[in-house]
């Protein structure tokens, strides 16, 4: 073999091992990225979980909340029939509007012909509506429960958890609610003076918890309540 040609292979062996080089190399980072990629998936998926478990908890705890108040007025026996999720005719003659309002919890004393119809509302405040709309519309919901029982007296009532009437953010609607015939209560209060049961906050830390539990095990998360108690 030539000098010439032996300098040509020892180049075309150099030129393969570059060559085969950047290709492992090209290939690590194809690999770094793809795993990254999953990693990044993996992550974001976890992320998804833990949001999906906390932040839907505030919707579990409205619905935990009012079957917590149907069970204590249910069992308090103060009613001849109590409702959970009771469904009224709003509109029926008309398909354009909203055909029923459903009341969270509705009782019927027949000695007194009374029907108290209770809806439950969370801590938090929405102003997003005027106070005389508001009016409007619970004044629509109460008519609707008249038509249904024409010779009881109806009474529309708000239950709001933690309610503070000297409240500056509760004080301008609430009040002039109350004064118009929609009586707002702290539920705590009024299920402690109507009812007599002081442990709704005891029943509902207890249940809360144990939904709190399961949806952390639906998804299948590293973690348990003790261990979300103890890193807080």
């Amino acid at each position: 073999m030539s000098f010439n040609k032996a300098s040509e292979s020892i180049s075309q062996l150099k030129m393969d091992e570059i060559i085969e080089n950047l290709k492992k190399k090209r290939s690590a980072k194809i690999i770094q990225r793809e795993y990254k990629k999953h990693i990044d998936n993996k992550v974001y998926k976890k992320l998804s979980d833990y949001v999906w478990v906390f932040q839907g908890m505030k919707i579990c705890e409205g619905f935990i909340t009012q079957a917590i108040i149907y069970e204590i007025i249910k069992n308090s026996n103060k009613y001849d029939q109590v409702y959970q999720e009771f469904i009224i005719p709003l509109n029926p003659d008309d398909p354009k509007k909203r055909k029923n309002h459903r009341v969270d919890i509705l009782c019927i004393n027949n000695k007194d012909k009374v029907v108290d119809a209770y809806n439950s509302k969370g801590a938090s405040f929405n102003n997003t509506q005027s106070q005389e709309n508001d009016l409007a519309e619970f004044n629509k919901y109460k008519e609707a429960i008249k038509n249904k029982y024409p010779k009881h007296e109806v009474n529309y009532i708000i239950l709001k958890d933690n309610y503070d009437k000297n409240e500056k953010k509760y004080k301008l609607k609430c009040e002039y609610l109350s004064n118009n015939g929609i009586n707002h209560y702290n539920t705590q209060d009024f299920l402690k003076c109507k009812f007599n049961n002081p442990n709704f906050e005891k029943i509902r830390r207890e249940k809360v918890n144990l939904k709190l539990q399961e949806r952390i095990r639906e998804r299948g998360l590293p973690i348990t309540l003790t261990q979300l108690i103890s890193n807080s």
